[in-house]
């Protein structure tokens, strides 16, 4: 291969999306009653979490400030015993830049009922990909960020986050044996395990070309050429409706729709009528319990 060629694959094989994380993080313990969590321990949690969401490099690649991937993380504490476990439930949200716009499409939108961990105050935070069910919360917290990372991929190139999925599936693996729920198969179909295991077996792999579809040749087109964007964004959904038609209630799907059901709305209400039509069937089949707000796409 010549020089040329070699220059030319390096700049179409870089990356178009952020490699690395900004994590808006927000604590609430008003849940968790009668005291039993120590000021002093909170504070330290928040700086503890936070620092290691956004100080450690969770990739290979070097980026600008400006390019990371900008998620949130409302972390709702709702049991300490007193003994350092400890049982909350995560809101993660993640976003990513949409092309020629100063829009930022949601891309993440889920809640982990099960977030169930053990820390003490004065504890460091360290994450080892070998041994990710050595501590029971930075196994969450590096999951979480390695499935923020992977979808982010998934959007700018085909099938571009399975290094980073195939990451939270080895940490979903490794904490099999754990007493904190959320990480067995058996326990639920729509757990941390599911989650992502589902983005990396072939059986699904619409929905990988439906999350690259949408954004990268839908949304991202749409400064040039809305009619267009808006066919690819439909051609994605139909992507999604073979999932659907395979799994109904895949896990995957209910968090996509919790992304983009605004959005959606909003792209399609400046359709012309048969379009409408076309998008609100196939709407009402793939996520029947969001009709209410699909008929909004009929709203001027």
């Amino acid at each position: 291969m010549n020089k040329y060629l070699i220059i030319l694959f390096s700049f179409f094989t870089l990356p178009l999306s952020a490699q690395e994380v900004l994590c808006n993080l927000t604590v609430n313990t008003e849940q968790v009653a009668g005291g039993s969590l120590q000021l002093g321990v909170l504070e330290d949690f928040e700086t503890q979490v936070r620092e290691f969401i956004n100080q450690t490099k969770w990739t290979n690649d070097v980026i600008k400030e400006t390019e990371k991937i900008e998620f949130s993380m409302l972390i709702n504490f709702t049991e300490a015993n007193g003994t350092g476990v400890y049982k909350a439930s995560a809101s993660i949200q993640s976003v990513r830049p949409v092309f020629h716009s100063g829009y930022n499409a949601a891309v993440i939108s889920h809640k982990d009922d099960q977030f169930e961990f053990s820390f003490a105050q004065g504890d460091v935070l360290n994450f080892n990909e070998q041994n990710a069910s050595e501590n029971s919360l930075t196994a969450l917290l590096s999951y979480y960020v390695y499935l923020v990372i992977g979808y982010d991929y998934e959007t700018f190139s085909p099938f571009g986050g399975k290094k980073y999925l195939d990451i939270a599936m080895s940490i979903a693996n490794q904490n099999q044996n754990t007493v904190y729920a959320g990480w067995k198969p058996l326990d639920s179909d729509k757990n941390r395990y599911w989650i992502v295991n589902n983005l990396i077996q072939p059986r699904y792999e619409n929905m990988n070309k439906c999350l690259y579809q949408y954004h990268r040749e839908g949304l991202d087109k749409m400064y040039e050429d809305p009619k267009k964007g808006r066919t690819k964004i439909i051609e994605s959904l139909e992507l999604l409706e073979k999932v659907y038609e395979d799994v109904p209630d895949l896990v995957n799907i209910q968090i996509f729709f919790n992304a983009k059901s605004s959005e959606i709305v909003g792209i399609f209400k400046e359709s012309p009528e048969d379009e409408k039509k076309r998008i609100i069937k196939l709407l009402d089949k793939l996520y029947p319990s969001n009709t209410q707000n699909w008929s909004k796409i009929n709203d001027r």
